[in-house]
C-alpha cells in the first residue's frame, strides 16, 4: 500500500512539474512571438518611410514609368512580399504585382479598414493600428502598413487643398523567417521540455526509492 501511495506521489509531482513548464514555454513563445512582429512592424514603417522619401521625386514630376521601376526595384528585395500605391479614390495606381495595377479595391478590404470602420483619418492612426497580419496565398504569414501620401504643399501644384491625403503607399513584408525562427524554438522547447521530464523522472524516482521504498522494506523486514 505504502510503495502504491510513494509511486503515485512521485507520477502526480512529474505531472506537475510537467504542466508547470509546458505553460512556461507557451508563454514564452507567446511573448516571443509578439516581441518578433513587433520587430517586423518597425522594419515595415522604416521600409514604408524610405519607398516614400525615395519615390517623392517621381510623384512630383508625375513620372509613371520611373515610380514604377522604383517599386519594382525595391520590391525585388529579400523579404519584401508587395508594394503598391493607391490614390485617394481605392484605385491601385502602381504595384509589384503588375495584374492588379488599375483595379479599384473594396474599401472593405484589409488595407482599408483601419480607416473606413473606424472613420479615423489614415494622417492620425498610429503605427500599431496601421498594420496588419493575415495569410497571403501561399499560405504563409504577411505583416503589412500602410503609410500616408500627404499633399504636401509641393503637391499643391496639381493637387489643390483642403485634401491632406493624396493616397496610401501599401508595404507588405514576408513573416517566414519570423515563422521559422518560432519553429525552431518551439522544438528546442519540447526538446528541452523532455529532457528535464527524463531527469525529474529520475530524480523523483530516486528520491521515492531512497526515502520511502527502501526504508520500509528494511522495516519491513525487520518486522518479519
Amino acid at each position: 500500500m505504502t510503495n502504491r501511495l510513494a509511486f503515485r506521489m512521485g507520477i502526480a509531482l512529474c505531472l506537475g512539474a510537467v504542466a508547470i513548464l509546458a505553460l512556461a514555454g507557451t508563454w514564452n513563445l507567446h511573448l516571443q512571438r509578439a516581441h518578433l512582429t513587433q520587430v517586423v512592424g518597425l522594419s515595415a514603417d522604416r521600409v514604408a518611410e524610405t519607398i516614400r522619401g525615395s519615390t517623392r521625386d517621381a510623384m512630383l514630376r508625375n513620372d509613371a514609368d520611373g515610380l514604377h521601376r522604383l517599386i519594382q526595384n525595391i520590391g525585388a528585395q529579400p523579404g519584401i512580399a508587395r508594394i503598391r500605391v493607391f490614390n485617394k479614390e481605392g484605385r491601385i495606381r502602381t504595384s509589384t504585382d503588375p495584374a492588379e495595377v488599375g483595379r479599384l479595391v473594396d474599401i472593405r478590404a484589409e488595407q482599408c479598414v483601419a480607416c473606413h470602420q473606424t472613420g479615423r483619418p489614415l494622417d492620425r492612426l498610429e503605427r500599431t493600428d496601421r498594420v496588419r497580419t493575415f495569410r497571403g496565398e501561399d499560405g504563409q504569414r504577411v505583416l503589412a502598413i500602410i503609410a500616408p501620401i500627404h499633399n504636401e504643399l509641393s503637391c499643391h501644384g496639381c493637387h489643390a487643398p483642403p485634401q491632406r491625403v493624396l493616397g496610401v503607399l501599401d508595404v507588405q513584408l514576408s513573416m517566414t523567417a519570423v515563422d521559422e525562427a518560432l519553429v525552431a524554438s518551439e522544438r528546442q522547447m519540447l526538446g528541452g521540455l523532455a529532457a528535464t521530464v527524463a531527469a525529474m523522472v529520475l530524480l523523483v524516482g530516486s528520491l521515492v526509492w531512497g526515502l520511502v521504498l527502501k526504508p520500509v522494506r528494511r522495516l519491513t523486514r525487520a518486522m518479519r
